[in-house]
């Protein structure tokens, strides 16, 4: 079974990870230094195992979208405060 793993919200990865077995919040891999399973939940703060590729890249594209738009309203607001800063005139 085939799951695609993104990592972090600023990431422009998809890894094919072959697991063994699922459950709802976890998945188990291979673990190559030992001969028992490794288990990982599915959702992190840091990683995201989705069920398609697809699934995994409209992920990344959403975050990417929301980067912009939040530094794009972060632009704005910068230069709107640099206007007051240079109309500031010296009082008395």
């Amino acid at each position: 079974m085939v799951k695609y793993l993104t990592h972090g919200r600023y990431s422009d990865e998809i890894d094919t990870i072959e697991i063994e077995k699922e459950s709802k919040h976890c998945i188990w891999t291979k673990n190559p230094n030992y001969t028992n399973l490794r288990r990982e939940n599915k959702i992190t703060s840091y990683w995201i195992y989705h069920d398609t590729w697809e699934l995994a890249r409209m992920y990344l594209l959403i975050n990417a979208e929301s980067s912009l738009k939040s530094a794009i309203t972060q632009v704005s607001h910068t230069r709107r405060h640099l206007k007051k800063i240079q109309k500031l005139k010296r009082k008395g």
